[in-house]
């Protein structure tokens, strides 16, 4: 998607044509990449946007929980990816019953 803006005094240029599509809003931060002779922006927080969830209090919990099992040696190994595959059936096969 191409929009084109004149830019304003000081350098300013106006998001308001895009802005809304990508979620950007007033205070919010972006990243400003000189790239291929042209500019590009990409919404950030402190992280990338894109990768919000992972910053998501349930996704946090969930991260500690496989740091936690991986210290204390809960997980298994696998040899092959049928090995893994085999084992994730049996898994399923078992919830249904």
């Amino acid at each position: 998607m191409e929009k084109i803006t004149q830019v304003q005094k000081r350098n300013l240029i106006s998001l308001a044509t895009i802005g809304a599509e990508l979620g950007i809003k007033e205070g919010d931060y972006v990243s400003i990449e000189v790239k291929d002779g042209g500019l590009f922006l990409r919404p950030v927080n402190w992280h990338d946007k894109s990768q919000e969830y992972f910053w998501t209090d349930s996704f946090q919990k969930k991260m500690k929980q496989a740091e936690k099992d991986l210290e204390e040696g809960n997980y298994q190994k696998f040899d092959s990816l049928s090995e893994l595959a085999d084992f994730i059936e049996k898994g399923i096969e078992a919830k249904s019953e």
